[in-house]
């Protein structure tokens, strides 16, 4: 059945599975002249940014003006790249983190390597999924995950001191080890995660890949062994596609996790992107990750818990509030006790839209817990086009940054996308040094 496929001896040695690909796969992929026109419209309209930009024309645009160079060797670029308040804004920006840059959310989408999205069923669907393709810089039938790959290190080759994780996304399991494709709306393989860190070759930048493991994986506590000889921390969860982190099934997962002091990154809040299976709409409310640590396990709280309102658990009669909110909840617990495991929240996604009332609430909440910056590439390649605008307005930045933060997101918006955390302002306060500082949170992420 194609919805219910057992994993077979052979996949179970490679510690991966076998998406079903077929004529309605492919043909429900194709790109056509239709795609190509959709994504023009895009990008013209704003909706996409770098959309119309090969990586060769993109590439000669970033080497012309060179980060790396303005950071590491103090060297002006000319200013027909960059403005000279472009350029002071960077620097400024890396001030106090020339040890390195903590990026621990990147995704790299792809359609082969043995990566799975399944046809979409409406249009609203398929042009979601045609956006996408295009920013995160696949334009082929295939759906290709090295055009992915090479998009994603073009835009980290260009920032100096970048620290990223590559995070790849189990497909859903159910509970008596069979992998469900048809519940399966995303799925990216921990091979092509580690491709892409391994074949990343750069001296001031680095990428990490993290593993993902599902709970019903009659494997999971070999996979687990496995990533921490290899040198890996980090295990991401997607609770849609199959675990719920509050049932009593998944301690024994993060006993193992606390003992061999692994870090887990789960997604927290809605799921915006994909499809989320009957029955775990919920499954991402951060209330849910209490039971981790309180077992001792370290947990990023994969975009805060977002905020979009969801139930209050603990207060079930009363009106939804915003998951950030519970996420902060569980954040200010964590830190009564000692002993259970340390919560962060990581930015990814949250920041691009460029919402002045999220800075506000992010902004004052770092003040008594721990975030961990993430951009959720490729993402901030998809144009919110007036972010900057609306934060000015709202005194969140200085009108004199504006034009250099557009300038700096025409470059390079992975590189941009930093710029902004580090430079938006809530009465005189900004994101902590620490959120930034690969030096500080290197030890969840690798051995």
């Amino acid at each position: 059945m194609l919805d219910m496929l057992l994993i077979s001896k052979e996949v179970e040695n490679r510690s991966e599975f076998n998406p079903p690909y077929d004529n309605q796969y492919n043909k429900a992929h194709a790109y056509t002249l239709f795609s190509r026109l959709l994504h023009i419209i895009g990008n013209f309209t704003g909706i996409i940014l770098h959309g119309d930009q090969t990586p060769e024309r993109l590439e000669k645009k970033l080497k012309a003006g060179s980060i790396v160079r303005l950071i590491k060797e103090n060297v002006p670029l000319d200013t027909k790249i960059l403005s000279i308040a472009a350029q002071q804004l960077i620097v400024q920006a890396y001030n106090g983190l020339k040890d390195g840059v903590m990026d621990v959310h990147f995704h790299v989408l792809g359609k082969d390597e043995g990566n799975y999205v399944p046809p979409q069923k409406t249009w609203k669907d398929w042009a979601i999924d045609r956006f996408i393709h295009f920013f995160a810089g696949i334009t082929d039938v295939t759906g290709s995950t090295e055009k992915a790959r090479k998009w994603l290190h073009l835009h980290a080759g260009h920032f100096y001191g970048l620290n990223g994780v590559v995070l790849p996304i189990h497909p859903f399991i159910n509970k008596d080890g069979r992998v469900n494709w048809s519940k399966s709306h995303s799925y990216l393989t921990n091979a092509s995660a580690d491709k892409t860190a391994e074949t990343f070759k750069n001296d001031h930048a680095n990428l990490y890949a993290a593993v993902s493991i599902h709970p019903n994986d009659p494997l999971w506590e070999s996979k687990l062994i496995e990533a921490k000889n290899a040198g890996k921390n980090l295990v991401k969860w997607f609770p849609s596609q199959g675990i719920m982190p509050n049932d009593p099934s998944v301690f024994p997962f993060y006993a193992k996790m606390a003992e061999l002091k692994m870090t887990l990154i789960c997604h927290t809040g809605p799921e915006h992107a994909v499809d989320t299976a009957t029955g775990f709409e919920n499954a991402g409310n951060p209330l849910h990750l209490r039971e981790a640590l309180k077992r001792g396990v370290n947990v990023i709280f994969a975009h805060s818990g977002q905020f979009d309102l969801i139930p209050d658990l603990d207060h079930p009669e009363q009106e939804p509030i915003l998951g950030f909110k519970l996420f902060k909840r569980v954040a200010e617990e964590s830190k009564m006790y000692p002993e259970r495991g340390k919560a962060f929240g990581d930015l990814s996604g949250i920041l691009r839209t460029g919402d002045p009332d999220v800075f506000k609430e992010l902004i004052t909440a770092s003040k008594v817990v721990n975030f961990i910056y993430g951009s959720d590439f490729p993402y901030p390649l998809a144009n919110a086009k007036d972010v900057y605008d609306k934060l000015m307005m709202a005194q969140l930045i200085p009108v004199t940054m504006v034009a250099p933060l557009k300038e700096i997101k025409e470059l390079n918006p992975l590189l941009a996308n930093f710029i902004l955390a580090r430079t938006v302002k809530h009465e005189g306060e900004s994101f902590p040094l620490s959120c930034f500082s690969a030096k500080e949170h290197l030890h969840l992420i690798k051995t």
